[in-house]
């Protein structure tokens, strides 16, 4: 399988809802604020991994519902990323599947920027 043809493709809408993929992109930013604040600090590993379950179900969802694919595979990425300090193998091959890099060669960077795609967080 190539990188960036994971198995959800086939599912991809040829003519994406562009308000889902601006709600996605608007779960992303929430979920990396949240386990952003919940990492630093706080230590509250639990409500950073419901965060990235909640918003792997809002993934899911949006599939069926139909959305690009460089939106999905924005939010994807962002959830390998985000997973990386609690299940490093796991996150580096999902995040190998979609961009044919590993996570570590990232070069450590954390996941956007505030106002990097979108100036809203809330």
């Amino acid at each position: 399988m190539e990188s960036g043809q994971g198995p959800w493709c086939h599912r991809v809408s040829a003519s994406p809802d562009t308000e889902r993929g601006h709600e996605l992109t608007r779960d992303v930013h929430a979920t990396i604020k949240k386990v952003t604040d919940d990492m630093s600090g706080q230590f509250a590993f639990n409500t950073a991994i419901a965060a990235l379950m909640k918003l792997n179900n809002s993934c899911s969802k949006t599939i069926q519902e139909g959305i690009s694919r460089d939106e999905i595979t924005f939010a994807l990425q962002n959830i390998a990323s985000l997973l990386f300090p609690f299940a490093p193998h796991v996150a580096s091959e999902v995040y190998y599947l979609l961009t044919g890099k590993y996570v570590w060669q990232r070069r450590g960077q954390w996941p956007m920027k505030p106002g990097c795609r979108s100036t809203r967080w809330s």
